[in-house]
């Protein structure tokens, strides 16, 4: 992703995104995992 994007409303987004379709479906707890890569030459 280009720096100019990574402000965090992608990711809010997507944490709203799941939270409503968790509910919908009667799940009452997720877990997310993440993974941070960091190319050398970036």
């Amino acid at each position: 992703m280009e720096q100019e994007y990574r402000n965090g409303r992608a990711l809010l987004g997507l944490i709203r995104f799941l939270h409503r379709y968790l509910l919908l479906n009667g799940c009452d707890l997720a877990l997310i995992l993440a993974d941070v890569y960091h190319p050398k030459n970036a």
